[in-house]
C-alpha cells in the first residue's frame, strides 16, 4: 500500500486559509479508495487540526479533489 504513493505534497495558503494535501497514487498497486480507507483516521485528524488552526483541509488524489 505505501509503495503506491508516488508523490506527496502539502501546500499551505495562509492568505486563503487552506492546507492542501496532494497525492499521486499508482493505481496499478492500489486503488484510490483502498488508500483512502486505510488512511481515513489520519485524514480526520488532519481535518480537525486544520480547523483548530482556522484553516480548511483539501485532499487531492491523482488530480481529483476529495475533500
Amino acid at each position: 500500500m505505501n509503495y503506491s504513493a508516488e508523490r506527496s505534497v502539502v501546500r499551505v495558503s495562509k492568505k486563503r486559509g487552506i492546507i492542501r494535501y496532494e497525492l499521486a497514487i499508482d493505481t496499478r498497486l492500489s486503488q484510490v479508495m483502498e488508500y483512502f480507507e486505510i488512511f481515513m483516521s489520519r485524514m480526520i485528524i488532519a481535518r480537525k487540526a486544520a480547523v483548530f488552526l482556522g484553516c480548511t483541509l483539501e485532499l487531492v488524489i491523482n488530480g481529483t479533489k476529495l475533500l
